[in-house]
């Protein structure tokens, strides 16, 4: 089967298994609806990852790097390469693992779960959708229904803290789909004016665009540029990208952190994805601040920004979730700092040259599994009343797999050896050692971020300090010693995968 069709045949089994688990549902006795739910869940995205193994079988033997999956006034809207199937691969494994640990969360009683359940089917399938656009209009298509998706999956339950932190979160969203929608207005109006002949669906196609960029001159040029302006603020305000980072912290300490990290895996991972895409197509924007263009002056601005802001605020933090918060805004930086070498090479990375895209791919991968499985066991955690690092004093001693489990995955997020988060950030250093040949000023950033390497250094070794070394807290001594292993298993196996990868990250690599 061809891969085109393989893609749309994963795809369509996600949507098709949510359409489905609705009528199943509700002629199913209560007493068998959680079983039924652990069977389904499981056996849909292992059907779906079994399609997407054919796909990249099919994608290496015929080694061609783009694939499009519409022709006629649709033509090239949809595309595969190695970026796009990665990707694929990294959320829908992740979120599966992530997906067997919701289900131990959830209440079978409820009603409620009936929509939650459909609402995570759907918001996997179109962060899918999203690996696999080529096309503005469809990507505004598919990161809105994500973004609803993700809403809808964070409301579940929610409390007064979370449904705090959840507005906030949806009117950031709606500030990001006003920008995006008016990013792509402007992005068309530039490249219309600039062309003489009527322009098609297909001229927003990424690559068409990138084309079309190089000959854009005149007036139209600052119309250019807003658009890029209005697209970044768009996708970094779901990034955490400051200073539109605000939301982040907060809706990652209020909103139930079984939902959260599902969304991490999804729309987090995504976003990162979109944004790598973007940026590459304007590095051909012919628009110069002295040596530099402009749109590495913005990225350069805005990444460093985030790093220093994520990475300060992390080290004075004491709640534990909090910390992974401001971690996830130093991430989005560090995303940024990898797009460097986009704008600095003019590299797009689409079809043959996405395979430019392999340190950034790596890092999203390892980035969100890592933020999500802290989230996660934190949640496990804060059940026992344990919220902050005073809280969580001697906690190997106490829960020995738990407390294992969650140095590993912080470890992960902060850089340490052997996990990979450590290979993670040395993408990073290598990345911007690889363009200070053809910038100077590649240096200063980073030094910038070495010194932030310390300082996430220094707040990964005072919780291996609290949660190993300090004698066990009176607030974890009185509690019941009991692991909740059926909520680790998929845990474990998410950690797992970080050492793994740490140690043999060719796992990754050799999808390039």
């Amino acid at each position: 089967m061809e891969l085109p069709s393989l893609i749309m045949i994963e795809l369509g089994i996600i949507y098709v298994s949510a359409v489905l688990l609705v009528i199943v549902w509700r002629v199913l006795p209560k007493n068998l609806r959680k079983t039924f739910s652990y069977v389904w869940i499981a056996a849909t995205f292992l059907i779906a990852l079994m399609v997407l193994a054919e796909s990249s079988i099919a994608y290496t033997v015929t080694m061609k790097p783009k694939l499009y999956i519409f022709e006629e006034i649709f033509r090239g809207i949809m595309a595969i390469d190695s970026f796009s199937l990665s990707i694929n691969f990294a959320v829908l494994l992740s979120s599966f693992l992530m997906a067997m640990h919701v289900l131990g969360n959830l209440d079978y009683s409820s009603e409620k779960t009936e929509g939650y359940l459909v609402l995570l089917l759907i918001l996997v399938g179109t962060a899918l959708c999203i690996t696999t656009t080529n096309n503005f209009v469809a990507l505004i298509v598919f990161w809105e229904a994500c973004i609803a998706s993700a809403i809808g999956v964070l409301a579940h339950n929610v409390t007064e803290e979370g449904g705090e932190a959840l507005t906030k979160m949806i009117l950031m969203s709606l500030v990001s789909a006003v920008s995006m929608t008016i990013g792509i207005g402007l992005l068309y109006a530039a490249l219309a004016t600039a062309y003489a002949e009527p322009l098609g669906i297909y001229s927003l196609n990424f690559h068409q665009v990138a084309l079309l960029i190089q000959n854009v001159r005149g007036y139209p040029l600052y119309i250019l540029l807003l658009s890029f302006a209005f697209i970044v603020a768009s996708l970094g305000i779901e990034i955490g990208m400051a200073p539109f980072h605000m939301w982040l912290p907060d809706i990652y300490t209020g909103a139930r952190p079984y939902s959260l990290s599902l969304v991490v895996l999804t729309l987090e991972m995504t976003s990162a994805y979109a944004i790598t895409r973007v940026l590459g197509i304007y590095s051909y924007m012919p628009v110069y601040i002295g040596a530099l263009s402009l749109p590495i002056a913005i990225l350069v601005v805005f990444s460093t920004l985030s790093v220093i802001v994520g990475e300060v605020s992390a080290l004075v933090q004491r709640r534990l979730r909090r910390i992974v918060g401001y971690s996830a805004v130093a991430d989005a930086g560090y995303i940024l700092l990898l797009s460097l070498f986009f704008l600095t090479f003019k590299r797009v990375p689409i079809g043959e040259n996405s395979t430019y895209a392999l340190p950034i791919a790596f890092f999203m991968l390892v980035s969100n599994i890592s933020l999500a499985s802290s989230v996660a066991l934190i949640g496990l955690l804060e059940r026992r009343g344990i919220y902050t690092l005073d809280d969580a004093r001697g906690l190997v001693r106490r829960w020995p797999l738990l407390g294992i489990l969650l140095s590993m995955s912080l470890m992960s997020v902060f850089g340490a050896p052997p996990l990979a988060g450590f290979i993670a950030k040395f993408f990073v250093v290598t990345s911007l050692a690889s363009s200070i040949g053809m910038a100077s000023y590649i240096l200063f950033i980073a030094a910038i971020v070495t010194l932030m390497f310390a300082v996430s250094s220094a707040y990964s070794l005072r919780i291996i300090q609290y949660t190993c070394i300090y004698s066990i807290a009176p607030k974890v001594s009185e509690l019941i010693k009991k692991e909740p292993l059926d909520l680790l298993a998929p845990l474990t196996l998410l950690v797992a995968l970080l050492l793994v990868l740490g140690v043999a990250p060719f796992i990754i690599t050799s999808m390039f």
